[in-house]
């Protein structure tokens, strides 16, 4: 073996490693873009259920502050009297 072999070798062995580094950079980038994904998933999921339980309580207080539900459950109520409403009014007659 002479010295052009070894240098040949020495390139050849050198190129392999520079070679596997940066794939294996490559790689580490690549897993931490599919870690930085699923985060960003797991946030959107988490403001997604939040999003729905804020609605979830806005609507209830809209209903809540509606004065056109407190007239038709009040009317509704004068209308069609509970049992317990109507038994003294059946008492007296």
């Amino acid at each position: 073996m002479n010295l052009g072999d070894l240098l040949t070798v020495t390139i050849v062995m050198g190129t392999v490693v520079l070679l596997f580094a940066t794939l294996a950079s490559a790689y580490k980038r690549y897993l931490a873009y599919l870690e930085r994904k699923l985060e960003l998933a797991a946030d959107t999921h988490a403001l997604k259920a939040r999003e729905s339980d804020l609605e979830e309580r806005l609507r209830h207080l809209e209903n809540l502050a509606s004065p056109r539900r407190d007239a038709q459950d009040s009317e509704h109520q004068l209308t069609h009297p509970t049992e317990e409403q109507a038994m003294p009014l059946l008492a007296h007659t």
